[in-house]
C-alpha cells in the first residue's frame, strides 16, 4: 500500500517541526546571558524578575551574594563579563508543558564558569522565565608542589 497524499503532507510537516525544534530560541538564550550579567553587576531586582514567579522568593535573593563570590575578579580595565559559549543545549516536551536548558561557560582564563539556566516558557507566551538558575566555578588545581626530601643527616 502506498502512502497517500495526506500522510505525505503529515509526514513533511513532521519533519519541518522537527527542523525548527533544533534551533535555540534566541529570546529565551537571550534571557540566560542577561541573568549571569545581572549577577555579575550586583542587579539582583533585574535577576529576580527574570525569575517565574514561584521562584521569586527572599531565599532566592538570599542566595545571589553566595553564587556571585564564586565569579573570579577582573583585571582592571578587563571585560566585566567574557563572551559566553553555548557549551550545552536541551528541550523537554511533555504533559508538565516545556523547559529549554541552556548551558553557557564563561572563560576568566584561570577559571571557567558555566551557568545552567532552565526556562520556561512565560505566560502570556512569548518571553521565557527562569525556572532554575546555577553556577558552577571550575578551575585547574594550584601547581603541585615538589614534596620536600626528607634531610639526611650529616654524619657526626
Amino acid at each position: 500500500r502506498y502512502p497517500t497524499r495526506r500522510g505525505v503532507v503529515l509526514a513533511g510537516v513532521l519533519a519541518l517541526a522537527a527542523c525548527d525544534s533544533l534551533k535555540i530560541d534566541a529570546e529565551a538564550e537571550a534571557v540566560a546571558k542577561a541573568a549571569y550579567v545581572s549577577l555579575v553587576q550586583e542587579d539582583d531586582a533585574a535577576l529576580i524578575g527574570m525569575f517565574e514567579p514561584a521562584q521569586r522568593t527572599p531565599r532566592a535573593g538570599a542566595i545571589l551574594p553566595q553564587m556571585r563570590a564564586l565569579v573570579p575578579p577582573r583585571a582592571a580595565g578587563a571585560t566585566l563579563v567574557p563572551a559566553p559559549v553555548l557549551t550545552n543545549w536541551k528541550t523537554f516536551v511533555g504533559t508538565g508543558g516545556t523547559t529549554l536548558t541552556l548551558q553557557h561557560t564563561y572563560d576568566y582564563g584561570e577559571a571557567d564558569i558555566v551557568v545552567t539556566s532552565v526556562l520556561v516558557p512565560a505566560q502570556p507566551k512569548g518571553d521565557w522565565w527562569l525556572r532554575s538558575f546555577n553556577i558552577n566555578l571550575t578551575q585547574s588545581p594550584p601547581d603541585a608542589v615538589a614534596p620536600q626530601a626528607d634531610n639526611p643527616k650529616t654524619p657526626a
